[in-house]
């Protein structure tokens, strides 16, 4: 026959209730992580607090805390900080010191062996982290942390050494010869002069997208050579403005706009055309 005492079970009983208080006052002293507009939120409810009444009490802290649902701990720690660096005479700052010090730590990758590198290598990330000998994961993560930089290289025309002094003496040829002599040489107002530019396009694209209705049919374009598209080619003359001694525009400029799509031959075919007649 199983038999109790009355007063074990009592104990019991207390101890299962002071269980209970322990585990509660756990669950209401946990750490709550706080996001930085919370902490700011915590020192900038004390600064009003202070500057209204002169000093923060206890009971204070203890409201915000029951605000934001944390610790008073966790309010004073916040204020001291700020006080602190207050008296240091710095700008308060109470965000968490936690991004960068907690988590795992980064693998350390030497990537200054990327400058060593060809360039045809470097042309993706696969065939970069393939040459460091990492993971193209890794790699990608170091390049959204700005530790490398993706820029577009576009060939630039080689220019010769006559090239270079044609360039000069048209510089040289618009120089107001009457400034030379001065401290700050002048251009010519160049107004006998006009700007001639052209533009070639083609008539059309070899592939096209267009929007069609259901049951539509598609359009049937056809060409005997894709090689041969016409082209249209725009021709722009312009020139400096013009003013009166009012300072009204008596020209604006534009000398010409046009355009002409007669097909030429290339300069290779006449060539080779030429000779074939003269032998």
């Amino acid at each position: 026959m199983n038999w109790m005492p009355q007063e074990d079970e009592g104990k019991e009983d207390e101890a299962q209730e002071e269980e209970d208080e322990v585990m509660n006052w756990i669950l209401q002293e946990k750490r709550r992580e706080l996001s930085d507009k919370e902490r700011h939120g915590v020192y900038f409810a004390l600064l009003v607090i202070e500057l209204r009444d002169g000093s923060v009490q206890p009971d204070d802290k203890l409201l915000v805390s029951n605000l934001l649902d944390i610790s008073v701990r966790s309010v004073e720690r916040i204020w001291e900080y700020a006080k602190k660096q207050i008296a240091d005479g710095k700008e308060v700052d109470v965000s968490s010191k936690k991004p960068g010090r907690s988590g795992r730590k980064r693998k350390e990758l030497d990537l200054e062996r990327t400058s060593t590198i060809p360039l045809n290598k470097r042309r993706t990330i696969r065939y970069l982290a393939r040459s460091l000998g990492v993971a193209r994961s890794t790699l990608h993560k170091r390049f959204h942390l700005n530790e490398l930089n993706r820029i577009t290289s576009t060939v630039k025309p080689h220019i010769k050494l006559e090239n270079k002094l044609a360039r000069l003496k048209f510089c040289m040829s618009i120089v107001d010869d009457n400034s030379i002599s001065t401290s700050r040489a002048m251009l010519k107002p160049m107004t006998n002069m006009v700007h001639i530019d052209e533009k070639w396009f083609d008539m059309t694209r070899v592939k096209n997208s267009y929007y069609v209705l259901p049951g539509e049919p598609k359009p049937k374009r056809t060409m005997s050579n894709t090689h041969s598209i016409g082209k249209v080619m725009f021709l722009t003359a312009v020139a400096r403005p013009r003013y009166n001694n009012e300072g009204e525009l008596t020209f604006d400029g534009r000398s010409a706009f046009g355009h002409s799509s007669k097909r030429l031959r290339r300069s290779g075919q006449v060539r080779t055309e030429q000779r074939e007649q003269k032998c």
